[in-house]
Formats: structure tokens, sequence, C-alpha cells
């Protein structure tokens, strides 16, 4: 079966500072997006790569794809995303739809640019257990920090047992007619993420577990972080 990979890189990423956003700016040596399309190069040879990029942005991703040593040039395939994280998957799976076909139903990653350390596990667990298992495949965490419930309020907050609750990361994995479905259906305040989104169409959810290098690239100490992980990417 034919696999894809959307990689999201059309968010304005301003919590992170700076002038442009997170996903261009330089993290040892490359920018933040580069290390997630060389993650699935690297894991899966044969996975076709579609990068999802502001509008106002594609030059900038241009310029930054020409300036990378030849052999440092993955080979995807690039559009145009949306208003929102959920429209920016939308053109993703657009583009994947127009190069796979009517007739095929190929497996798809969607993964965040904003996570560059994915390790290799990860990607290659979500393709061989969506198929295997038919199920949207998701990696999870243990939460580590105790929580507290502040639904009737900050002075009214409860602690809750953490034990019950996992952090989603992604790459989240399924059938490109799942995502269709899923995503053609109207949004909701608790569609935070594309597992969501398709357990309410009606399909399995199967979690395994995830990396906590696996992080979202969000401050600047994230920053600092990535740069000492990825400064040696062998490790992933």
């Amino acid at each position: 079966m034919s696999e894809y990979a959307i990689i999201l890189a059309s968010g304005a990423g301003t919590r992170a500072g700076g002038d442009i956003p997170k996903q261009f700016r330089v993290v040892a040596g490359r920018p933040l997006f580069y290390w997630s399309l060389r993650a699935f190069a690297e894991t899966r040879p044969f996975c076709e790569i579609v990068a999802v990029v502001h509008p106002d942005y594609v030059d900038t991703w241009n310029t930054l794809m020409a300036s990378l040593p030849e052999e440092d040039r993955i080979r995807c395939y690039l559009t145009t995303g949306g208003a929102s994280r959920i429209e920016s998957v939308r053109c993703g799976l657009a583009k994947v739809r127009s190069l796979a076909g009517e007739s095929s139903d190929p497996v798809v990653a969607v993964h965040d640019a904003a996570r560059p350390m994915v390790t290799r596990m990860i990607i290659d667990s979500g393709f061989c257990l969506a198929e295997d298992k038919n199920a949207v495949i998701v990696p999870v965490v243990p939460v580590s920090d105790s929580l507290r419930d502040v639904k009737a309020g900050e002075d009214e907050s409860v602690p809750v047992d953490r034990s019950y609750f996992r952090a989603v990361q992604t790459p989240q994995t399924a059938r490109l007619s799942w995502f269709e479905k899923g995503y053609s259906l109207p949004t909701k305040p608790s569609h935070t993420d594309d597992a969501s989104i398709l357990q309410d169409a009606g399909y399995p959810i199967v979690l395994i577990k995830g990396d906590p290098v696996n992080m979202k690239v969000t401050t600047m100490m994230d920053f600092l972080i990535a740069e000492a992980l990825l400064t040696d990417r062998s490790d992933f």
C-alpha cells in the first residue's frame, strides 16, 4: 500500500518570537521544517511527502530549500494551507488525493513541522499499525505534571488523577478515505487534532507509545532544547 506524509508548516508560530514563523527558523544548521522532512524520508524512503505552507511564505520555503546542500534537498510536493490547522490539513489531503488518484486509499501520516525530533519508531509504528490494526494510530506520552480541573473556576479547582491522561503527539496516521470523511464533517471546539476529528467520524483509535523527545517546539526554551538534540540527529 502506498504511503504519504503531510507535513504541516503553515502556522504563524508567533509564540516563539522572531520575525518569521518558527518552522523557518534555523535550528542545528537547518530550517526547523527540514528535520521532519528528513525523518520521514530516511525512515520510509518510498513515502511521498506533501508539505503545506502558508501562501505568504512559499517564496521563503523555496529560498531555504534552494540554500541547502544538494544532498539535503528532500523531494516533496508543496501546497498552500489555510487560515487554520483544520483548513491546512484539508489542503494537504486534497493534494494527496490528486497525487494518489481517485481509486487509491493510501495510508497517510499527518505531522506538525513544529515536532522536528519525531523518531523513526513513531513513524514506522504509525504506518505499519494503521494497516495492521485498521485504526487511527496516535502516539501519546504520560503526563508528568500534576493536574487540576478548573471548570468551576481557579478558586474552586480540584486535583485530578493524571494516570488517566495522556499527552497527544503527531504524526497521526490513518487511511486517506478516513481523513477525507472526518474532515468533511462540521468542526467542533473539541477537534484539536486529527484523532478527535476521525473519532467523531466513527473510526477506531489506537494509542501507541510516543516519545518525550518528540516535543512541540513553541517557546525560546524549546528552541534551545531542539538545538541541542538536533545537533546529533543520528540519535533518532
